[in-house]
């Protein structure tokens, strides 16, 4: 058997082809290593056997995880996002599985941002309509003080005093929200940047990892906790409740920035202990586990732990064969992962939506119904300047999603030496967008994922494949399908820094 073996690896390195192949692939588990070891300073890793790792590919999908996922908990179940739906029958059929999973003994804790959760339906001049109204009605009218669900709204320290009673909703998000989207089922984990209503279980596309681990379901619930800790607390009438700890986001802005910042500090970033029983998981386990690093940004309160990981992973990709694929809905990187970006060997592979794919597009609001063209003249200036920076040296590629009455909300990277020959050892997914809302005003979410693990790498390879089958590569130099009028011009120029 060895020499069968043996032989067939001869075979490979006598075809060109052939050797790049196996000279990359036989790699995967040092270059998984040492992204590892970069990873490690910046936050606590939990280590996934890749066999209990599930991609998910379509919206259809991730609501029927959703669904069975309450239906089936028996202890917990913990959802954050941004909002949930509540006029559709799979809208109102997760509330009402959320209510029937409380009433039969399990811990139902929901975190969603209080702005969105209170503003008013266009053209309602009732509260009735409020997301947080319904919940109140649906959720915690009709518990007892036994076994009621936890609804917890997250509110920015931003909006303050003279300013929280200037700007109102839906204006008022543009100052920061809580955007993390992450769902907990017992021990199951669904990371994701979906929100919970129709559109994102019928025709928005988004990325879905399902994680079984109870150690990452622990890591991830209690987050979810701490940030409720400091959140305001849904009550049965409608109203809000003061955050558990005492400290007010709006009356106490800088003690609230101070206290959660400290906190999350101690809930995620490395000691020394962890540390080095990471690094023996990033040398034993790789080949048939990932190592998931859990990661956080709340640039408001000074918290960018994300940001920060995220470009020490960029500054480690030093293989001038390998690429990077990097996907948000809404491209719009900051100036610093542009700059990290530029100085990767990698080949750069964008993907976002086109115009037709924003969820703005014909909005009938005339400056919302702007903001894919806005989007897409960020886009192209973003390549163009990156293209112009490599002159020429490395490929800087666009893709923007094309699906007749789809839209495009994906947002990840993916790294993959060996320029294509073998696939991903890295992802990273969640709720950032990688650009200035990510960096300075929302609450996010992602985790890294790093394995060797060949059968992961082509599953993930599969997921980026059925994406790329409905993109095209625009036309940059005349256009594409840009309004490059002086409106859409001055408005990328204004709202870079917003978006």
């Amino acid at each position: 058997m060895a020499s069968l073996a043996w032989r067939g690896v001869a075979r490979a390195l006598s075809n060109p082809r052939g050797r790049r192949c196996f000279s990359a692939c036989t790699d995967r588990t040092g270059s998984a290593q040492s992204l590892a070891r970069v990873m490690q300073e910046f936050a606590l890793p939990v280590a996934v056997p890749t066999r209990d790792i599930v991609i998910l590919k379509e919206p259809s999908a991730f609501y029927e995880c959703l669904a069975s996922g309450v239906r089936n908990a028996r202890h917990r179940v913990v959802l954050s996002t941004l909002y949930i739906g509540r006029e559709t029958e799979k809208e109102r059929g997760l509330i009402d599985a959320l209510a029937e999973a409380s009433r039969r003994g399990v811990r139902v804790s929901l975190l969603l941002d209080a702005l969105r959760a209170r503003r008013l339906e266009s053209g309602s001049g009732s509260g009735s309509t409020t997301i947080a109204k319904t919940l109140a009605d649906s959720l915690l009218a009709t518990s007892s003080a036994t076994d009621c669900p936890q609804v917890s709204l997250y509110h920015t320290p931003r909006l303050k005093g003279l300013l929280k009673s200037v700007v109102k909703p839906p204006y008022s998000e543009i100052l920061g929200v809580a955007h993390m989207k992450a769902y907990v089922f017992d021990d199951l984990v669904v990371m994701s940047g979906a929100n919970l209503n129709e559109r994102y279980f019928a025709d928005r596309q988004d990325r879905y990892v399902c994680f079984r681990s109870s150690a990452l379901a622990d890591r991830v619930a209690g987050l979810v906790g701490l940030v409720g800790q400091y959140s305001y607390r849904l009550l049965p009438c409608g109203g809000l409740g003061p955050p558990p700890n005492g400290v007010d986001p709006v009356a106490s802005p800088k003690s609230f920035s101070r206290s959660l910042r400290s906190d999350l500090e101690r809930a995620l970033e490395p000691r020394a202990a962890v540390s080095e029983t990471s690094d023996a998981l990033a040398g034993d386990l790789l080949r048939d586990h990932a190592l998931v690093f859990p990661l956080v940004q709340l640039g408001c309160v000074g918290y960018r732990q994300d940001e920060e990981a995220t470009e020490a992973f960029l500054g480690a990709l030093r293989s001038p064969s390998s690429k990077l694929s990097v996907s948000s809905g809404y491209l719009n990187l900051t100036r610093r992962l542009e700059r990290q970006m530029l100085q990767t060997d990698a080949v750069l592979d964008f993907i976002t939506a086109s115009p037709m794919a924003n969820g703005f597009f014909q909005s009938p609001n005339p400056s919302k119904a702007l903001i894919p063209f806005v989007y897409q003249k960020l886009t192209y200036d973003l390549v163009k300047r990156m293209k112009a920076r490599c002159g020429g040296g490395r490929e800087v590629a666009l893709r923007e999603y094309h699906r007749p009455g789809w839209q495009y909300h994906c947002k990840g990277l993916w790294y993959t030496p060996g320029s294509g020959l073998c696939d991903p050892v890295a992802t990273f997914v969640g709720s950032p967008n990688y650009g200035y809302r990510s960096a300075d005003k929302d609450l996010e979410m992602q985790v890294c994922v790093i394995s060797a693990c060949e059968d992961l790498g082509g599953r993930l390879s599969g997921e980026l494949g059925a994406l790329m089958e409905h993109t095209k590569m625009p036309d940059l130099e005349h256009g594409g399908e840009a309004r490059d009028s002086l409106l859409v011009s001055l408005s990328s120029k204004l709202c870079r820094k917003w978006l």
